[in-house]
């Protein structure tokens, strides 16, 4: 059976999204929770890859880390400003297709 995709926000990303996906059944952590409040970019990276979490952020330096060959879990990025509600809708929408293994390395923007 495949991994459902787990989350985890950096500190651009309102906590509003974790809980909105924990409202549906989604495994989402915050860097409060894990102690990463104030930590660099690549450390979240580091914590999400060690964990099997995808990164949700609003911070482009993300991407490019990712182009500089950061390993990842995977990273959601958007800039828009979409309402939080259309945010949560759509990464729950790309959890029912896809498993934790598709977003590996990938950049997906919102």
């Amino acid at each position: 059976m495949q991994q459902a995709p787990r989350f985890h926000l950096d500190e651009s990303v309102t906590t509003e999204i974790a809980e909105g996906l924990r409202k549906r059944g989604r495994d989402c952590t915050t860097p409060k929770g894990v102690g990463l409040l104030a930590a660099h970019d690549p450390d979240h990276l580091a914590y999400a890859l060690k964990e099997g979490r995808i990164t949700i952020t609003r911070d482009r330096d993300f991407v490019v880390l990712s182009s500089q060959g950061v390993q990842h879990a995977g990273i959601i990025y958007w800039k828009s400003k979409r309402h939080f509600g259309q945010v949560i809708k759509d990464i729950d929408s790309l959890c029912f297709e896809s498993s934790a293994t598709d977003f590996h390395g990938r950049v997906i923007f919102l």
